[in-house]
């Protein structure tokens, strides 16, 4: 059983349809701690240090390890962690999550099954999980 990170990585997130990133990410809050990349530059993961509010333009944005303010909702993508995954998921349906023949199986309310396959650790299976839970179990 492979389960060394804890978060999705940049590549997977750009090999999805953006369509469905956006989908996905539409209800998400930022949070300190989180990481990201921006959309304009996918090749540096970055993480937030606080979200701060910017009276002139009336929204919230995020400070990230390097001190710059960073327009978070409009140009950022976020690199979800496991327990991030499994707390949306949860949101959309019932979640059961079991360790199976070396690998891992999520079972969906209480019948869905979805197995990791030959390679793929636990945050790749939850990512796909989260792909389809947000076009089969919309909130």
């Amino acid at each position: 059983m492979k389960a060394p990170r804890d978060r999705i990585s940049i590549e997977e997130v750009l090999s999805t349809e953006p369509e469905l990133i956006e989908k996905i990410t539409e209800f998400h809050d930022a949070s300190a701690g989180e990481f990201f990349f921006m959309k304009d530059a996918p090749d540096k993961v970055h993480y937030i240090t606080e979200e701060v509010y910017d009276e002139a333009e009336g929204f919230w944005k995020v400070r990230n390890e390097k001190e710059e303010i960073i327009d978070y909702y409009g140009n950022a993508v976020p690199l979800f962690s496991s327990t991030a995954m499994m707390d949306i998921i949860r949101q959309h349906c019932r979640l059961e999550i079991r360790s199976f023949k070396g690998g891992w199986l999520v079972i969906l309310e209480g019948s869905e099954l979805m197995q990791s396959e030959e390679g793929d650790d636990l945050v790749s299976l939850l990512w796909k999980v989260m792909k389809k839970v947000h076009l089969d179990y919309p909130i």
